[in-house]
């Protein structure tokens, strides 16, 4: 059975916020790097995958990433994380 290309991008789409919470809780600068780097790639699989009409939707997404990051504020609702077992090793 093939995945629809919408939903493989939406899959990915979670993982990057995924690693996005556990690079913020990452306090070995080498380790956050490659996180950071395994993030892009995701990033840019899912964006060369994405149908044409979620590209734009992204784009906006990514915008409001950036400014709720200058307000500091969390970027995506992954507050359960904070309770998720083994998150106390990261910090």
């Amino acid at each position: 059975m093939a995945l629809d290309a919408g939903f493989v991008a939406g899959v990915l789409e979670g993982i990057e916020g995924t690693l996005e919470e556990v690079i913020q809780r990452v306090e070995v600068s080498e380790l956050r790097a490659s996180l950071d780097v395994l993030q892009s790639r995701v990033t840019a699989l899912r964006v060369s995958i994405e149908p044409g009409e979620r590209r734009a939707d992204a784009k906006q997404c990514e915008e409001a990433v950036a400014v709720e990051r200058s307000l500091s504020r969390p970027p995506c609702a992954f507050g359960a994380f904070q309770d998720f077992p083994g998150s106390a090793r990261l910090n």
